[in-house]
This record gives structure tokens, sequence and C-alpha cells, in this order.
């Protein structure tokens, strides 16, 4: 009773705005207003991917609405109060599809350039992760996987040029923690796949077993 009193306090002092629409967050279990939390509890999953080098790419929910306005909230906005959410969806998505996880496993983030995540604050691929692996009970290895170098944006690039942006772009720091692992590679979203085809390229050739992508949203526009 007391907790729920101090919320309801908190939230009359400081009240929440749903990332989305700008109303007011009424949601009592994710911080968004009643008709965008309906409206991503409603979405259907995409399907699986299936691009080499990885076993398969699984998505939870697509890139679009509400699910887009949430990512960039944590990405850009550094809105930390969506990540207990967005592991919901994930631990839902799960149930809903479960993905078969073969041990020994771990997750690991894309990783971003040191000075892409000076200049945003956050890493919201290793939140991502974080919440990864706390969905399928697996340890976390946040910088066993490196972007040693700056790319450009890939937005308006189509895959064959997304992978050549990439070359070279990434290294294991730890051939001894991912030898002989099954990766769960983490990310917000996937488009055409090339950033994750990258990285499960480095894993591989480091000693991984096997790559399986997951990421929170799959772009159904490639």
């Amino acid at each position: 009773m007391l907790k729920n009193l101090i919320k309801g306090l908190s939230n009359l002092i400081t009240p929440r705005y749903c990332p989305v629409c700008g109303k007011k967050a009424s949601r009592e279990d994710i911080p968004l207003c009643r008709a965008c939390g309906d409206v991503i509890s409603s979405l259907e999953t995409p399907a699986n991917l299936v691009l080499p080098p990885l076993d398969i790419i699984w998505s939870c929910l697509p890139y679009e609405g509400a699910v887009r306005e949430c990512i960039k909230g944590l990405k850009y906005r550094k809105d930390l109060s969506l990540v207990p959410m967005l592991e919901s969806v994930i631990k839902k998505t799960i149930l809903k599809r479960p993905l078969f996880v073969e041990a020994p496993c771990v997750v690991v983030p894309v990783p971003s350039h040191f000075l892409r995540r000076m200049t945003r604050g956050i890493d919201h691929a290793e939140l991502i992760a974080g919440a990864i692996a706390r969905s399928f009970g697996v340890p976390l290895l946040r910088r066993a996987l490196l972007k040693i170098r700056a790319t450009g944006p890939q937005t308006r690039l189509h895959r064959r040029e997304r992978l050549d942006n990439l070359r070279n772009a990434f290294r294991v720091s730890d051939k001894t923690a991912l030898r002989g692992k099954h990766i769960l590679l983490a990310d917000d979203v996937v488009t055409t796949g090339a950033t994750l085809s990258a990285c499960a390229d480095e894993l591989i050739r480091n000693g991984a077993l096997s790559v399986t992508g997951i990421t929170l949203a799959r772009s159904m526009r490639v």
C-alpha cells in the first residue's frame, strides 16, 4: 500500500508523458498512454530472417509507429524508463515465439564506436543486450566485440554499400570468452542485416560456434 501511495504521489509531482503521442502516461506496467501501449501489445512478431553467416535473425516487433518512437526515445533522448518495458516485450515475445538457445551461450551487443558512445551518453545496444541476457538467463559480454573504425550513416545505403561501409570495422577483443560459444548478437533494429552480418563474420572467424541475431524490431522497408 505504501509503495502504491509513493508511486501515486510521484506521478502527481512529476507526471510521466507518453514518448509516442505526448499524452499523460496512464499504463501502470509501461511508461505509455493506454492507447499506445495497447497498440504495441497487439502487434504481430515478424517472421525470422535467414541470413548467413547468422543462423537466423529473430525480432520482437515491426519497426513502425509506437515501437519506432520508443526505440528513438531510448536511443536519442536517453529515456531509461523505457528499458523495463522493452525487456517485458522481449519476454512476452519469447513466450509467444520461443527461440531455442543452445549452451554454452552468451549475449554480445552490436558495438558502437567509442566516439558515438561519448556523443550519445549511453550505449543503447548494450542496454538492450542486457535485457535480452536477463530474459534468456545467459551471461552478457559487454566488450567482447568492439567497433574500431567510425563509419558513416547507413540509412540511405543499400545492403552491398552497407557491407562495404562496415568492412574491417569490428574486432573481437576477447577470443577466449567467445571461443566455443553460441552467440546471441543483440541490436535495436535490423533493416538489411548488414551490420549483424559484419559482426557475425568477425565472431565466427574468432571461434564462435554460431551466431543468432536478436533485435527489438525489424524494419519492414529495406
